[in-house]
């Protein structure tokens, strides 16, 4: 009933923890190098510079590394019923609720990798 809407345990996320630092350094790089593959020509040699596609070329980057650690935090926060208090899940407990939802034991599940079959 007391439950923290989506929305706002998004926005939470997506302005802690080093969130709008990482994704502002992984917009400026990519958005660059897209930005040199696209307009390349318009910026070396003079030409005529669309202001839109460059700011959306560093916006895009930043909103998807944005929205990739908030989807990854929100997956591992647990809200304490009856208060606005988000905590981030210890990896015991994450590995219970995982152990649970697949419908093993916790002390019976084991970590294995397995190789990928090409």
């Amino acid at each position: 009933m007391n439950e923290i809407p989506k929305w706002k345990t998004a926005c939470h996320c997506a302005v802690s923890d080093g969130v709008p630092r990482r994704s502002f350094y992984v917009a400026l790089f990519v958005g660059t190098i897209l930005n040199l593959i696209n307009q390349g020509d318009a910026i070396f040699r003079a030409g005529s510079i669309d202001w839109l596609k460059i700011i959306l070329t560093y916006f895009v980057p930043y909103a998807i590394c944005t929205y990739g650690a908030v989807s990854a935090q929100t997956r591992q926060v647990k809200v304490k019923p009856g208060t606005t208090e988000v905590t981030p899940l210890k990896t015991r407990e994450y590995l219970e609720i995982a152990c649970r939802r697949r419908g093993t034991a916790f002390g019976t599940a084991r970590l294995t990798a397995t190789p990928l079959k090409c």
